[in-house]
């Protein structure tokens, strides 16, 4: 199974997002554009796990979810991997509840670890995925950076209360994702 832990950014957010997606869409027409249903915030990416460590992944969200009470989380601002130097894929950052995030996505990971997954090591940049493409995406800088002002993303606060374990199946129409476990947060409240 692909599987990854994520936060759901909240109906808001996933509107905001769709409704960004289509303003932008036109001026980079040959991108992958992320659909509605699929948008999250990976905290860890587990790649492909066997059957038998799905207790593990289990264990480290319960772990992390000592860290964490529910939280307010708010996307906002615009962001690009790797750069705007070269940019293949643009994001909607998080400007309330990273500290959070990233206290959660440091948890999950030690825990992961310790038990043997091999996960990317790279800082952890909290993001909300809009598209990705093989081509330069710098046509849609001035608009992205527009519709990515905090301003604009106020109304799409949402409260954060789980992690979520998802399965991550790549069919001929892009990925599909299944939750397959929710673990509630019950550490103190940030």
């Amino acid at each position: 199974m692909r599987l990854f832990i994520a936060v759901d950014p909240g109906a808001k957010a996933k509107e905001q997002l769709r409704v960004m997606g289509e303003v932008l869409r036109p001026s980079a027409p040959k991108a992958r554009w992320v659909q509605s249903p699929q948008y999250h915030l990976t905290l860890a990416f587990l790649g492909e796990v066997d059957g038998d460590h799905f207790d593990w992944v289990i264990g480290a969200m319960l772990e992390a979810s000592r860290v964490a009470g529910p939280f307010k989380m708010t996307p906002g601002g615009t962001g690009v991997f790797p750069s705007w130097r070269e940019p293949r894929v643009l994001w909607i950052g998080v400007v309330e509840g990273e500290e959070v995030l990233s206290r959660l996505a440091l948890t999950l990971r030690v825990a992961l670890q310790i038990k043997g997954f091999p996960l990317e090591n790279k800082a952890f940049e909290p993001h909300l995925t809009l598209c990705r493409s093989a081509e330069s995406l710098l046509p849609l800088k001035q608009d992205a950076e527009r519709y990515g002002a905090e301003e604009v993303w106020k109304s799409c606060s949402t409260t954060v209360s789980e992690i979520e374990l998802i399965q991550s199946s790549i069919t001929s129409t892009g990925p599909k994702h299944q939750v397959l476990h929710r673990t509630r947060l019950k550490g103190a409240s940030a």
